[in-house]
């Protein structure tokens, strides 16, 4: 009984003006497929109309699943996300002394106590939840900025309600009344009761 080689399959590929394989998957697909259904004792039964029929059909659907498989995985989970709203999560202590921070001192509202321990504000279209940690924060980086038209205003009105701004000298970071420029804003750093780092920020034109 005659096998169909690989060598056989390829050629079949390129008169199907399929000279560059979709992938080495489908050439094992081939070969298993002329193997299995195209060999017989006499002849190449592949190259029948009915046997090439079957076999077109089973490429086409083999390139549009590879097509399918081939579209960025990452492109449609930021399609799904960029319409989607954001809650920043901080962790506290404290759950009294932190909303007293952020209600008298930085002026949110109150908002909601959710079943979880979680205490929610609605702040500028997004959502800033305090969820309690006994251990608290560890993080040393900047957890929320907020941004402001005149920061000189804010921090003058930060402080009067309370808040201590952070100050810097550092080679190429420096504060200035508590406010340094960054390029394309300025910026001035203080920390909430429970030790995250906060931030309001102003844009440059």
């Amino acid at each position: 009984m005659a096998i169909v080689c690989s060598t056989s399959a390829l050629a079949f590929l390129a008169h199907a003006g399929l000279s560059s394989p979709p992938g080495t998957m489908i050439v094992r697909r081939l070969q298993g497929y002329v193997r299995d259904h195209a060999t017989r004792p006499r002849g190449r039964p592949w190259r029948t109309r009915g046997a090439r029929s079957k076999l077109y059909r089973w490429l086409s659907m083999r390139q549009e699943v590879g097509l399918a498989r081939a579209q960025p995985v990452e492109a449609k989970g930021l399609r799904m996300l960029a319409n989607a709203s954001v809650t920043t999560m901080l962790p506290v202590k404290d759950m009294a002394r932190a909303r007293d921070f952020y209600e008298r001192c930085l002026g949110l509202r109150a908002g909601n106590v959710k079943p979880d321990g979680k205490f929610e504000y609605a702040v500028g279209g997004s959502t800033l939840a305090l969820f309690p940690k006994p251990e608290g924060t560890k993080a040393e980086h900047t957890a929320i900025s907020f941004r402001v038209d005149d920061i000189a205003a804010s921090v003058a009105g930060l402080k009067q309600a309370g808040v201590v701004f952070e100050d810097y000298d550092l080679p190429g970071f420096k504060t200035v009344g508590h406010v340094c420029v960054l390029g394309a804003e300025k910026a001035a750093w203080f920390k909430d009761t429970e030790g995250n780092f906060l931030c309001i920020h102003e844009d440059l034109p």
